[in-house]
């Protein structure tokens, strides 16, 4: 339970009282990161829901529900993105793009990148309501991009200097990278039992969200807390995209 915690107070905007990371192995709250997705696609769940009852119209709900998705993490993920598309678009080397991912400041490859996303979003939403699709889709959406995030984590080298990564791959055991895969194999099921054709998008955003990782390692020699959070939002809109392809 205080590993829970611990994961709601740092990954979303949520007050917890006792988020402290002091006695709380780091490996163990990153293994709760799907439950924290879980609280976020209930937000976007719940707006989806309530403007269809409301008669919003489309394109303004489709708007609203795709704010929805950023909104619980404060988004935290959505600053990730646009510091690794930044980084990771750009044609320097190695030491050029890491001197990038550290830079606060916002590139031409960021704004490309974060507008292009929101179309893919707002559009992807349209489709989604405008037709019959299972609106708890969208409460897994979230879990699963983030089973795949903590699985990330502790399978693949962190850019060094990184102290966040260190911080949660200190205290790893053999057992959270297991948790993370079954979190994910559990995940899929109820895709699968809701819509085959939520498992097949499953199936093809995962390898996008892997696609991130190894990307990221090749160009700059490992991952961080940015990486993570771009696997996150590109694993979400593949799988919106693809979705709403399938209707």
């Amino acid at each position: 339970m205080k590993a829970f915690l611990v994961s709601v107070g740092m990954f979303t905007r949520l007050k917890v009282k006792d988020s402290s990371w002091e006695n709380v192995q780091a490996s163990s709250a990153i293994c709760c990161l799907p439950l924290v997705g879980l609280m976020c696609g209930f937000v976007t769940y719940t707006v989806l829901i309530f403007g269809r009852m409301l008669a919003i119209k489309t394109n303004q709900l489709a708007f609203l529900a795709t704010v929805s998705m950023f909104a619980l993490s404060g988004f935290l993920h959505l600053d990730g993105f646009m510091d690794s598309a930044d980084a990771l678009l750009s044609s320097r080397d190695q030491e050029g793009k890491l001197r990038i991912l550290k830079d606060s400041n916002v590139g031409a490859f960021s704004v490309i990148a974060l507008s292009a996303l929101a179309l893919c979003l707002i559009t992807s939403m349209q489709s989604w309501i405008e037709s019959s699709f299972d609106d708890r889709m969208a409460i897994l959406v979230p879990a699963a991009s983030r089973a795949i995030c903590a699985g990330g984590v502790f399978k693949f080298d962190s850019i060094a200097g990184s102290s966040m990564m260190a911080f949660f791959k200190n205290s790893q055991k053999p057992v959270h990278f297991i948790i993370c895969v079954v979190e994910f194999v559990v995940i899929g099921g109820v895709f699968a039992f809701l819509s085959i054709n939520g498992a097949i998008a499953l199936a093809i955003a995962t390898i996008f969200a892997i696609a991130v990782f190894c990307g990221a390692n090749k160009a700059l020699g490992g991952i961080n807390g940015d990486i993570l959070g771009m696997q996150i939002v590109v694993f979400e809109a593949a799988m919106y995209f693809l979705l709403t392809i399938a209707l």
